[in-house]
């Protein structure tokens, strides 16, 4: 019946986000810029925050069609991105790193929500 195959999809979509998270844990305790911080999975809130943020994440990606959070560009773009509240607005020119991704409703599509980048400039490689 339509209620047996549905209980047993969601099933196997919960054991599929458990494995993720499980996955998403191990990451973070195995990172060499995580290492410096023992026990961090034993704070009751930094492993609610990294539970939320891989449900949330899961969710975005097993969507159909899959949201996409940008990592990549390197030139600082007005359009797609904010500066982090140190940088130089005059002086942004390259993004050394993404404070927070940009997200489109799809690999290609639309800007949901615009990136936050910490930028460098050009002559000094400083922001």
């Amino acid at each position: 019946s339509i209620r047996i195959t549905l209980k047993y999809m969601f099933t196997q979509l919960f054991n599929h986000l458990d494995a993720f998270l499980q996955k998403c844990k191990e990451r973070v305790v195995t990172s060499a810029q995580w290492n410096t911080f023992e026990g961090l999975l034993n704070h009751k809130s930094i492993n609610r925050y990294i539970e939320t943020c891989a449900r949330i994440t899961w969710q975005m990606a097993t969507q159909q069609i899959p949201m996409w959070l940008s990592t990549t560009d390197t030139c600082f773009d007005e359009e797609k991105h904010k500066l982090w509240w140190s940088c130089d607005r005059n002086e942004a020119h390259n993004v050394k790193y993404f404070v927070w991704p940009a997200l489109y409703d799809s690999k290609d599509g639309t800007l949901l929500v615009k990136g936050i980048v910490f930028t460098e400039n050009e002559s000094n490689g400083e922001s």
